[in-house]
């Protein structure tokens, strides 16, 4: 029993704690904002500081499309720099999908936007 708690806890803390502080776009911001608090900022500044300092300079793309691609959910196509769906990653969009239909998020289309 006391196995299983520290397993449950352990998956607790890494996808609420871990996970969310390494992919929170408000944690991103919140943590800028902190580091500078002497100043301001506008909503296109701090759009502009998630643009640059995140997606750019940190390289979070790159990062992303690694993790999909050991995890099966992408694949490159040969060497041109491209990457497409698999079906793994179909069946966890398709999973995603459902537990947004049984527990609405309030701005669905922008979690996982359907075209």
């Amino acid at each position: 029993m006391t196995l299983a708690i520290s397993a449950l806890f352990t998956a607790l803390f890494f996808s609420i704690g871990i996970v969310t502080i390494d992919r929170a776009y408000t944690v991103y911001y919140l943590s800028y904002m902190t580091d500078n608090a002497e100043n301001s900022y506008s909503k296109q500044e701090l759009q502009q500081q998630f643009i640059d300092g995140y997606l750019v300079k940190a390289d979070e793309t790159q990062k992303r499309i690694s993790e999909q691609l050991s995890i099966g959910n992408i694949e490159q196509i040969n060497s041109s720099g491209k990457y497409r769906i698999t079906e793994k990653g179909k069946r966890l969009i398709k999973f995603f999908r459902t537990l947004e239909f049984i527990f609405p998020c309030p701005d669905k289309n922008s979690i996982y936007p359907l075209q």
